[in-house]
């Protein structure tokens, strides 16, 4: 019994603090501002194994992943490099630092800092061409913009709704066993005072009639 108690009362705290979470996620979203870089040199930059870049411009020791399969096109790294593509124009969000741990797959040059995901990246190489690429997330939303947190917000809240029907789940549960305890306990008892009760009136009942038969003439 103490036991279902404190299980239930854990579940009813936890679903309110879940659902406030879930509150506060959907909203006060994480703002999404972007920060531009300008016409820079490039001095690293390493392929980690699961192929994301990690790029850092001249004088900057910021870290800036470059992670191809979020880009449209695709970005060769190798080939723009290789046709003197060697600065970078990057706009970047600002609000999504991370720390880096990166060894280079072919290398295993080191690279370690805070870095932050690039969401646009021009190559310029010496003559002045250009080649551009743009995150999904960048073509739809070019500008500083809140993103909708409340499908994360209302899954979390859903969470803490089962945890509180669980609770209530559990109450009902121990409300049903003290009742059948109950009438488990008392049943017996009332019934031995029933039985106890008919035996004594039918231990009476003689005596009276004995009495009233010596009585007659």
């Amino acid at each position: 019994m103490v036991f279902q108690r404190v299980v239930a009362l854990v579940s009813l705290v936890l679903g309110i603090g879940i659902i406030i979470l879930g509150l506060i996620i959907g909203s006060t979203p994480d703002r999404v501002s972007y920060q531009y870089v300008g016409q820079e040199p490039v001095a690293r930059f390493i392929t980690a194994r699961d192929g994301t870049g990690y790029l850092q411009i001249v004088g900057d020791p910021t870290i800036y992943i470059v992670d191809s399969n979020l880009f449209s096109p695709k970005i060769d790294s190798h080939w723009l490099f290789s046709q003197g593509y060697q600065q970078v124009g990057i706009i970047y969000d600002k609000n999504q630092i991370s720390s880096v741990h990166a060894k280079a797959r072919d290398t295993r040059e080191l690279m370690e800092g805070e870095g932050y995901p690039i969401v646009s990246i021009t190559f310029i190489n010496e003559a002045g061409a250009q080649q551009t690429f743009d995150t999904e997330e960048y073509k739809q939303h070019p500008d500083d913009y809140d993103p909708d947190d409340w499908p994360i917000g209302l899954a979390v809240i859903g969470i803490g709704i089962i945890l509180i029907r669980a609770s209530a789940g559990l109450s009902h549960l121990e409300e049903g066993a003290s009742s059948y305890l109950k009438v488990a306990f008392d049943g017996p008892l009332a019934y031995q005072y029933f039985v106890d009760t008919a035996l004594e009136e039918t231990s009476t009942v003689p005596l009276s009639l004995e009495v009233s038969r010596n009585s007659l003439p």
